[in-house]
């Protein structure tokens, strides 16, 4: 009986000190184990009452409350940034590529304020606004790249490189950059069902070749 009774006890303590350590108990093994030597010992507890009350006393009810299972929250998935990969190219091709993206540049130009008067009154939760700007390195190479919106202060954005860059040696994809109103030349608005609003220039670069 006694050995019984030390037997559960311990293997109850030592479970219960996991349990209050941060450890996650549900239908596994290690929670069985928890719920037996529960019963274990309160059975042990149970026997030795009766083995030391007389005959027809009254045994104290002892209501046996097991741990809830703790519940998971998944968290949504976040934003995708736009799929189509800005252009990359060398200085000596940038002159054919400006005269083909010049009538998106110039839509998306125009459209330019309305969007941006809808990021500053907040755009819906999960939806994300990106900016197309041209980046250069000293040797006069640039890359298109797509910059996740920040904050936008009179005519100055702000953001975060959002693009795997090929090409450049003097930026890298998540640094901080301001870019100029007039140096943007396209805007996107990402939702979380995965459409997408503007890319004018963007949508156009999937079919292009230089």
């Amino acid at each position: 009986m006694d050995d019984t009774f030390n037997t559960a006890g311990r293997l109850l303590v030592r479970t219960a000190d996991r349990q209050a350590q941060g450890a996650v108990f549900d239908l596994s093994e290690e929670n069985m184990r928890y719920r037996f030597a529960l019963l274990l010992f309160f059975a042990a507890a149970v026997n030795a009452a009766c083995a030391t009350e007389p005959l027809g006393a009254t045994v104290p009810r002892i209501d046996l409350v097991l741990p809830k299972q703790t519940e998971v929250v998944v968290p949504e998935p976040a934003v995708a940034r736009p799929q189509d990969k800005p252009h990359a190219m060398s200085a000596d091709k940038a002159k054919a590529f400006d005269e083909a993206i010049k009538p998106f540049v110039k839509q998306a130009q125009d459209s330019l304020p309305a969007a941006k008067e809808r990021y500053l009154k907040g755009l819906p939760k999960g939806e994300m606004f990106f900016i197309t700007t041209r980046l250069k390195d000293p040797d006069g190479k640039f890359e298109q790249v797509f910059v996740l919106l920040k904050s936008w202060k009179e005519d100055t954005a702000s953001g975060t490189v959002a693009s795997d860059l090929e090409i450049l040696k003097t930026y890298k994809e998540g640094e901080l950059i301001e870019v100029l109103d007039k140096n943007i030349l396209d805007w996107t608005i990402a939702k979380k069902d995965g459409t997408e609003e503007g890319n004018f220039v963007g949508k156009f670069l999937d079919t292009y070749k230089p």
